[in-house]
């Protein structure tokens, strides 16, 4: 498990299902929440929307200053990575090979690209020019 910073706060996955959020400067708690499932991979956060890959299937948006829900996405199979955004677009991978990229508003996917291998590693978006670096498993 690990951590994102943004905004002055600390976001933190639990594998008890919670997700929290610390004040960088005082390490108070400023909101936890109990989500559906474990976060183990660090949050993502974007203009004040947070990012969370769920431990087996969900991606979960959050307000980053609240904590309140905005959205659950099924995804099927694990994420088991923090997703990377640019120019609105979100992309996510998941193990068993597939990097989709979603519009980060409506969710709707705007692309789904079927790797060789299982996505394993976070993607990267270089912004400007919308290319999508990713890792992928080595083995056949």
């Amino acid at each position: 498990m690990s951590g994102s910073v943004a905004g002055g706060l600390l976001f933190v996955g639990q594998m008890n299902a919670h997700l929290t959020a610390l004040d960088v400067a005082t390490g108070r708690v400023v909101w936890q929440i109990r989500v559906e499932e474990s976060v183990l991979y660090s949050p993502l956060v974007v203009d004040g929307v947070a990012y969370a890959p769920g431990e087996s299937r969900t991606l979960m948006t959050l307000d980053a200053a609240t904590g309140e829900t905005r959205w659950f996405l099924d995804l099927g199979q694990a994420p088991r990575m923090t997703p990377a955004f640019s120019d609105g677009l979100l992309a996510v991978g998941k193990t068993e090979g597939h990097l989709y990229i979603l519009d980060a508003e409506t969710r709707a996917t705007t692309f789904d690209f079927l790797a060789q291998r299982g996505v394993e590693d976070s993607p990267a978006i270089e912004g400007g020019r919308r290319v999508i670096y990713l890792g992928t498993t080595t083995a056949p």
